[in-house]
């Protein structure tokens, strides 16, 4: 409870470092600015679901919540990752129009996205009805993570491949307007 007064109102310059390194962390590995914003966009949607539940279950913004929060920046970031990887992929060094690369990238991971979903949900699911002493820290984390998760995945599934094409077609458009040629290059 003291150290939770003591770093009071610090949650959202916590989560804004994170998302901005998770940020710069993708744009190192993805070589470009654009590619990891639908990833980004993906994690917003997770912690809407994590708010989303923890206001359905009249939680209060505690550290647990807080603590959950965090953790659904890497856990629904996992998920976009697999299907921007593989669209870029598709897209670049296959040489197939954006938006083939995009639904060819969400159908390849489809079932892998799903089903590490479906297992962290079955995972985390004793958490939302933990009873017993300490109950409560496990339930906020375990609502918080399991809606933010839940809603990620099922929007998730449609959002992030409709946004890699939006910013993969920004990215080329703006590579021809500046002249700009891509060079296929096979980095395995």
């Amino acid at each position: 409870s003291y150290q939770e007064r003591q770093n009071d109102g610090q949650i959202g310059t916590l989560i804004g470092l994170a998302m901005l390194f998770s940020y710069f962390f993708l744009v190192a590995q993805y070589e470009s600015w654009t590619t990891p914003i639908p990833v980004m966009l993906s994690v917003s949607v997770a912690t809407l679901g994590a708010l989303m539940g923890a206001q359905l279950c009249n939680l209060t913004l505690s550290i647990y919540v807080q603590l959950g929060i965090l953790m659904l920046i890497g856990l629904s970031a996992k998920n976009a990752i697999l299907m921007v990887e593989f669209s870029k992929e598709d897209h670049e060094l296959a040489g197939n129009p954006v938006k083939t690369a995009a639904i060819n990238g969400a159908a390849m991971r489809f079932r892998a996205v799903l089903m590490t979903a479906i297992s962290f949900l079955f995972g985390v699911w004793p958490m939302v009805v933990a009873t017993g002493s300490g109950a409560a820290s496990r339930q906020e984390i375990g609502i918080t993570t399991f809606s933010g998760m839940l809603l990620a995945t099922v929007f998730g599934i449609f959002l992030v491949p409709g946004l890699y094409a939006i910013f993969a077609r920004m990215r080329d458009w703006t590579a021809r307007q500046l002249g700009i040629r891509k060079t296929q290059t096979n980095n395995r």
